[in-house]
């Protein structure tokens, strides 16, 4: 994901969890595919990312991620996305 892609999630938005290297050495590959709402951005850390709400259910019992700034991706962009692979997918 670009940088200005990560700088563009906020506080309030609907996010999609991809996959990084920093959320696999959190060992919450789980999570991945998952939607969530950012409740808090903390880019001020070490790790940047963000405090996520899992709106697909619970992981672990928790409701509550701490998600690094690379496994963040905005929903409305993830769908974009998906639309095109498949309009190149049927363009094959």
């Amino acid at each position: 994901m670009s940088a200005k892609t990560q700088s563009s999630v906020k506080q309030g938005e609907i996010i999609r969890i991809v996959k990084s290297i920093a959320l696999a050495e959190l060992r919450l590959v789980p999570l991945v595919g998952l939607r969530g709402l950012v409740t808090e951005c903390l880019y001020d850390r070490k790790e940047p990312g963000a405090m996520v709400k899992l709106l697909d259910g619970k992981y672990m019992g928790a409701t509550n991620w701490f998600i690094p700034l690379a496994s963040l991706q905005n929903e409305q962009l993830a769908e974009k996305r998906k639309k095109e692979e498949l309009i190149n997918n049927l363009n094959i």
